[in-house]
């Protein structure tokens, strides 16, 4: 039997609402107003970044924390999706990621100096040790009753 007439039997719509998962009442006003059942395009643009890329970018982020997102904006192009660094940090911020930019840069310091000789290290300026609260040791205050 042609759909049409089953609809218009009502053999049809408990089909047609387990197939489309929704309303029957609601699949039968949109095929009346439209003439069929498919998913208007939306407005906006759409997305560069589809969640499959998101999901591998967190993943590579977990398995290696120190990856930038230059070099996460670089894997993504290899998949041809060419995506600014900011909008990868964006989607980043979604997920609860943040950067430690601190921490990477205080290690690539250490690493860079670790073989400087000791004549290098006599000419850093060392910070002074600041006493407790008491006025009695306290460098500034002492200075100025001179």
């Amino acid at each position: 039997m042609n759909k049409k007439k089953e609809w218009q039997i009502g053999h049809f719509n408990k089909t047609l609402s387990k197939q489309l998962v929704s309303t029957v009442r609601n699949v039968i006003r949109k095929w009346k107003a439209t003439g069929t059942v498919a998913v208007k395009p939306r407005s906006g643009r759409p997305r560069k970044t589809q969640e499959q890329h998101m999901r591998r970018i967190v993943r590579m982020l977990t398995y290696n924390p120190q990856i930038t997102s230059k070099d996460l904006q670089e894997h993504l192009a290899a998949d041809g999706v060419s995506v600014h660094r900011s909008t990868i940090q964006h989607n980043l911020h979604k997920e609860h990621l943040y950067g430690r930019v601190m921490r990477k840069n205080r290690l690539l310091y250490a690493n860079a100096h670790l073989d400087k000789p000791d004549s290098f290290w006599n000419k850093v300026y060392n910070v002074l040790k600041w006493p407790s609260q008491s006025p009695d040791l306290n460098v500034i205050e002492n200075l100025w009753d001179f």
